[in-house]
């Protein structure tokens, strides 16, 4: 018997936690939004990347979520954003650090190796959810073994980001990719999306050369 079960992570419905929307959504795991204290949003790429450098919490919140709107110029942020996915004082700062550079995408391959190590060290689940989906969203094949590595993260919802962005990095289409947040679990109380990316792995993916 399978059962229905509402996941709820970090990856946030922007809309309400900053000055400026960004459509995040689509990995599919339902949110828990995060709120910072409205500041001024940078008006150039220059901007951004000098609050990213030495704002506060808020305005590095604020910048990083700025950078995708700039297009082109996002790449230029890049280094920056890197940067704060190690900014220690706020969970809140890496976040929104990893969501900026999944929006950037490809663009943003080079912090790839940054946020792999996120991904295996940061203590907070909704970064690593967060991280998780940019990997998979910049597309970098030789990040599939670590993300498979973590579909037995002792966080669910880490869990299935990591899922979600090996089907997006692989073209791999798992059973049950959820609707709304709600992802079926079997009867031992794991994702089927899990389930099925972890039978991937062991009987195909780590037979592949993902260099």
């Amino acid at each position: 018997m399978t059962t229905k079960m509402l996941l709820r992570c970090g990856i946030a419905d922007l809309t309400t936690c900053c000055l400026m929307a960004l459509n995040v959504a689509g990995c599919g795991i339902a949110a828990e939004s995060f709120t910072p204290t409205p500041v001024k949003a940078p008006l150039t790429i220059q901007e951004a990347r000098a609050l990213l450098t030495s704002g506060s919490p808020e305005q590095r919140i604020a910048a990083a979520l700025a950078v995708p709107t700039f297009g082109d110029d996002a790449r230029e942020a890049v280094p920056q954003l890197e940067a704060n996915l190690f900014f220690l004082s706020s969970h809140d700062v890496r976040r929104a650090a990893a969501i900026a550079l999944g929006e950037i995408g490809q663009r943003a391959t080079d912090a790839a190796p940054s946020l792999l190590d996120v991904l295996a060290e940061d203590p907070s689940a909704p970064v690593r959810v967060a991280t998780a989906d940019a990997l998979g969203r910049i597309g970098s094949r030789v990040a599939v073994p670590r993300l498979a590595e973590h579909l037995g993260d002792e966080s669910m919802e880490v869990q299935i980001a990591c899922a979600l962005a090996i089907s997006r990095i692989t073209d791999v289409q798992f059973q049950d990719v959820g609707s709304d947040g709600i992802y079926t679990l079997d009867e031992s109380g794991q994702p089927l999306i899990v389930v099925q990316a972890r039978l991937w792995w062991h009987t195909l993916g780590q037979y592949t050369e993902w260099e």
